[in-house]
């Protein structure tokens, strides 16, 4: 018997068959969470965005949220998270924190 999707089990081609994808239509992107106004920011597949760029003399990126919240954050690569979000969100660079849908917490 599988144990998938349990932790500590693995995904076998068999039940990878039975698993049912409910994201057939919004895309998944990587972003980050302003605490302050609770809007994910996404990182561009382009490389630019409006609002997330590297500070070279910190040696991390820096979040600056749209007006009206004045929330300016920095953060590491690593504390980026999958998000399912829709196409919208992803074109505007960023979506309200119930428009979307963290996939992994970790």
């Amino acid at each position: 018997m599988n144990a998938w999707p349990f932790p500590g089990t693995f995904l076998t081609l068999e039940s990878a068959r039975k698993v049912r994808c409910d994201n057939l239509i919004m895309p998944i992107s990587m972003g980050v969470l302003c605490e302050t106004c609770r809007t994910v920011y996404f990182i561009s597949r382009s490389g630019k965005s409006a609002n997330i760029h590297y500070d070279r003399t910190r040696g991390e990126f820096r979040l600056s949220c749209i007006p009206p919240c004045p929330a300016v954050s920095y953060f590491h690569r690593t504390m980026l998270r999958p998000y399912s979000v829709s196409a919208e969100g992803l074109l505007r660079g960023h979506a309200d924190v119930a428009e979307c849908h963290m996939l992994v917490e970790l």
